[in-house]
């Protein structure tokens, strides 16, 4: 019978078996130490993410679509929208469970109902907190509302507010045409137009802003819904008066109705973000 010899492993010296184990220890705190590192940086207050702002617009749940006399207000009017042009200024967003700190993007945004799949904006960078509302202006704050503030765009040079009216830019142009009753079969035109200080519509919504490890960018949606220009707290009545412009109590009848126009929700940062 054949015998075969096993080979046996002799252990290693003991000098050698203290080398190994140390640097096996010094890969793993340093692994250890780096990830760490890491970590705190992505979670540290001052390191900042880009926020985006996506828009859609309603009307109680219907999609808005131009054009078309399809929708009824509270007053009896049935409408349409043909225009919806308007500015959102001075985004103020609140940090969670603080009440008193607030982070501030003093920037102007021109937004046009009719281009919203392609309007997305960057609004800035916001320090990595966790936030819970956001506050912005539709129109523009007084510093930002004046002849000539703006770049002189097509958009904006279009959105000019007549001097001899107080100057400025429209914060809001919203057209379209009604019936003033169901009996009605001629429409009528109508343009809720907003300007000066005086219809300035400030606004706030509950949002819960939340930054994970993976995170690259917040996402902020606001949906607004049409149907609130014309409702809450008053109610408005197209056929009394559909043109506004220049007549600062229905001005501000229109521009109280409007702060809850918005809805807010977060959106998941997109990789092409």
């Amino acid at each position: 019978m054949a015998i075969h010899a096993v080979a046996t492993r002799k252990p290693l010296p003991p000098h050698i078996l203290l080398l190994v184990l140390a640097f096996l220890f010094s890969t793993f705190s340093t692994t250890m130490l780096s990830c760490r590192k890491q970590e705190e940086i992505l979670t540290e207050g001052d390191h900042r993410l880009p926020i985006w702002l996506s828009l859609s617009y309603h009307v109680d749940g219907d999609s808005l679509l131009f054009e078309s006399i399809r929708y009824r207000n509270e007053a009896g009017n049935r409408y349409s929208v043909t225009r919806l042009q308007y500015y959102l200024s001075q985004f103020r967003f609140r940090i969670a469970g603080n009440p008193d700190k607030w982070y501030v993007i003093d920037t102007v945004f021109y937004c046009d109902g009719r281009r919203w799949l392609r309007q997305t904006f960057l609004l800035g960078k916001i320090p990595r907190f966790r936030y819970d509302q956001v506050c912005f202006f539709v129109g523009l704050p007084p510093e930002w509302n004046q002849h000539g503030r703006l770049p002189p765009t097509i958009e904006n040079l279009q959105m000019m507010w007549p001097t001899p009216m107080g100057g400025g830019y429209h914060f809001l142009k919203l057209e379209g045409h009604f019936l003033a009753r169901d009996t009605s079969t001629t429409p009528q035109g109508y343009a809720l137009h907003l300007g000066t200080n005086v219809a300035l519509v400030p606004i706030c919504v509950s949002v819960h802003l939340v930054p994970n490890a993976f995170s690259r960018a917040y996402g902020l949606h606001l949906s607004m819904n049409i149907a609130e220009w014309f409702r809450n707290p008053h109610l408005y009545d197209l056929a009394e008066k559909g043109y506004i412009m220049g007549d600062t109590l229905r001005m501000q009848i229109i521009a109280e109705n409007g702060r809850d126009v918005f809805t807010a929700e977060a959106m998941p940062s997109l990789p092409n973000w």
